[in-house]
């Protein structure tokens, strides 16, 4: 789970018409995953260059003052992904289309 949105952030959200949860503003992150299949690896990733702050949170010093950004994680494979990552691979080498 995600820690909660900061009050600051749920009111910027609010003041700005957007939704109060985390990550989701535009929909750009979610759109911009990309996955590439090669000989022998699985590549995902995106162009967006806000995404490593989410992914991996970050501290930023500022004059006044300091504003900690947390971890949160939106590419990760779970236990419940298992099966359709096996499939896929099964797919893949394969080549058939299930």
């Amino acid at each position: 789970k995600w820690p909660p949105l900061a009050l600051s952030t749920m009111r910027q959200k609010t003041r700005q018409r957007y939704g109060l949860k985390p990550l989701i503003r535009t929909g750009n992150l979610k759109g911009s995953i990309t996955g590439r299949v090669a000989k022998d690896s699985l590549k995902m990733g995106t162009a967006v260059p806000y995404a490593p702050v989410h992914q991996f949170g970050t501290t930023r010093s500022g004059r006044k003052r300091n504003a900690t950004i947390p971890r949160r994680t939106f590419v990760l494979f779970q236990e419940k992904d298992l099966g359709d990552i096996k499939r896929l691979i099964l797919d893949h080498i394969t080549e058939e289309k299930i």
